[in-house]
């Protein structure tokens, strides 16, 4: 029997249906419709009592259409009250609640540099016309507080209450395809309160979460890399998820603040001697910083239900054919085309050891990584 994958959204799916399932049971409801979305397709269907076809079933379908385009109506973002290249609105209505907001800064920081906008960009974020976008709560304020906002400090950004111009796309294709055409990437910076004492450890960050379990990390792999490490004297630090952070990993060292403190997490990174990841939202954190990075990619066919880690997507979203690396990586900044099989990492790891060297020479490596950026209370706006 074949895993389930459990899609985004089917968890309240399943919740709604179930419900709706336990009505219709009861014997009173004798005619349904539904409308059911599995990307790319679109599955309608109803049945029950014919006579109430004309009438009822008609009549609710048309009330159900009016109640969707009102909602798609409320999510709209109004047209721009600032038209410079500094102001940028972010709609939290139907953008991700995640990582992704940071190829979306980056590239708009891009822009506000190209058009010539003033210092520093300046970011709306627009929750829909009743600011609803964070009712319910749960793990998308939870990320909007701990992750999204204070990206804005790392980038040199700011919030502000107007309304500009609002770029939809949340993938580094854009960010490719300016650096491609020759323009400077800006990198990461960690605000200066959050600098990590030490230097040359290794960080392991895991992705241990339920939903695209084929993305999580392969524990026994890792565990044992981290043992074959220590034996060549390396310090390990494992990071891992959130809801797991205090959950130690007996014999290693896990940082607990770095798992739930964005500006931590990132001043780790940026004192490591490499930083290894499975694809997750932290990577782009290695992708956009300064310091070494091994990336592994696990890609999946063309049917697979999670489609951004299809060739096709990474290709079309993100302008990486397979075995490409990112025009602005530094030779120690890599991604690996394959899985964390044991075997994969420790030959990606002694390819990196071997470069090292050359590596360091070619991109130059100085001490003076971190400059000073709006600390993480700011960001209100500007007045």
């Amino acid at each position: 029997m074949s895993q389930i994958v459990q899609v985004p959204g089917n968890e309240q799916v399943v919740k709604a249906m179930t419900m709706w399932l336990e009505l219709a049971r009861q014997g009173r409801v004798n005619c349904a419709a539904v409308v059911m979305i599995q990307p790319p397709d679109v599955i309608c269907d109803f049945g029950g009592n014919a006579n109430m076809l004309e009438g009822p079933l008609r009549g609710g379908i048309a009330g159900l259409s009016e109640a969707v385009n009102a909602q798609v109506a409320g999510r709209a973002v109004p047209p721009p009250n600032e038209a410079g290249a500094d102001y940028v609105t972010y709609n939290f209505t139907n953008g991700p609640a995640s990582y992704d907001v940071f190829p979306w800064l980056i590239e708009a920081e891009m822009r506000r540099i190209r058009e010539g906008g003033p210092a520093p960009l300046k970011v709306h974020w627009w929750m829909g016309n009743d600011n609803g976008g964070l009712d319910g709560g749960g793990l998308r304020k939870q990320i909007f507080e701990n992750v999204m906002r204070p990206a804005l400090a790392l980038v040199g950004a700011v919030e502000t209450d107007r309304i500009g111009y609002c770029p939809d796309r949340f993938t580094s294709i854009g960010v490719v395809m300016a650096a491609k055409a020759g323009e400077a990437v800006p990198k990461l910076r960690v605000p200066e309160d959050a600098r990590f004492a030490g230097r040359g450890y290794v960080t392991i960050t895991l992705r241990e979460m339920k939903g695209y379990d084929h993305r999580n990390s392969n524990m026994g792999a890792w565990l044992k890399f981290a043992r074959y490490l220590k034996g060549r004297g390396e310090r390990v630090i494992f990071i891992r998820d959130t809801a797991k952070a205090d959950e130690r990993l007996p014999g290693f060292e896990t940082n607990a603040q770095a798992a739930r403190d964005l500006y931590h997490r990132l001043a780790l990174y940026e004192s490591a001697k490499c930083n290894l990841f499975t694809t997750n939202g932290p990577t782009l954190l290695g992708v956009y910083g300064d310091r070494p990075y091994l990336i592994f990619l696990k890609l999946v066919p063309e049917d697979h239900p999670c489609y951004a880690d299809r060739a096709s997507f990474l290709l079309s979203a993100h302008g990486l054919a397979v075995g490409d690396q990112y025009p602005w990586a530094a030779p120690d900044q890599r991604l690996v085309w394959a899985k964390d099989d044991y075997d994969e990492i420790v030959r990606a790891w002694e390819t990196f050891i071997e470069r090292k060297g050359d590596a360091a020479e070619a991109r130059k490596v100085t001490e003076g990584n971190f400059v000073e950026h709006p600390h993480r209370d700011q960001g209100r706006p500007p007045a």
